[in-house]
């Protein structure tokens, strides 16, 4: 029987768990560039670098003017409410992502994978450069590198499922490959632990109340020593 849940790294105490979910979180995604690997063409058409992916940045948990529990961040406060409330990320119309400046402007309140929190506005948070010697970099828009990468640097916004485990503390681990590949997969892993240990628990206590009634029967059926007084 698996006494903890181990996910990503962390071992959960299934006796310990209360509740769990699978809820949907706003997640940012900021672009990753590279040093072009086509030199031939990278010299014609004199570009150096080139779009590599996507790479998970922080989770939305509130936004500017929109009062939530996850509004204020406080590490304690946000895994109280996390399992609580998610109305506090932003949800937009395709007409609001049409007025790109106003979508730009918003300003986020965000959770990093490393738990720390942060306000930001899109436009503000960094794309990353990647060398061929192995050099990282973050580049701002005010870095002369980040006109210089001839892409759209806008990091994007998108929906992704994670799982939310109530115990004695609030873990949340974010699917779509950010951290889990499938959130939906590991509520399903963790129903049939959850299950199969309370099947266990249940089964031995049920031998063991067993046990302890054979114990008494045989103690109400055992024949009495008979206390012989001797003749004088």
């Amino acid at each position: 029987m698996a006494e903890y849940f181990d996910i990503c790294g962390t071992r959960i105490a299934i006796s310990a768990i209360k509740d769990f979910r699978t809820i949907k979180v706003e997640f940012i995604f900021r672009p990753v560039f590279r040093e072009s690997k086509k030199l031939l063409m990278s010299a014609i058409s004199r570009k150096k670098y080139e779009f590599a992916y996507m790479e998970p940045y922080a989770a939305i948990i509130g936004q500017q003017g929109h009062k939530s529990e996850l509004g204020e961040y406080k590490p304690k406060t946000f895994k109280e409410a996390l399992g609580k409330e998610i109305s506090g990320a932003v949800i937009y119309t395709i007409a609001d992502k049409l007025k790109l400046k106003a979508f730009k402007r918003q300003k986020y309140q965000c959770v990093n994978l490393a738990g720390r929190a942060f306000t930001a506005y899109l436009d503000d948070i960094p794309a990353k450069m990647m060398w061929a010697d192995g050099r990282i970099a973050e580049v701002y828009k005010e870095d002369k590198l980040y006109t210089e990468l001839n892409e759209i640097t806008t990091p994007g916004v998108e929906y992704i499922t994670a799982l939310v485990i109530k115990a004695n503390d609030v873990f949340c681990f974010y699917g779509n490959g950010v951290q889990v590949a499938d959130a939906a997969y590991e509520f399903e892993r963790l129903s049939w632990q959850q299950e199969t240990f309370l099947n266990d628990k249940k089964s031995k206590k049920i031998g063991s109340s067993e046990k302890k009634e054979l114990s008494l029967f045989h103690e109400l059926h055992l024949p009495k020593k008979i206390n012989r007084e001797k003749r004088g």
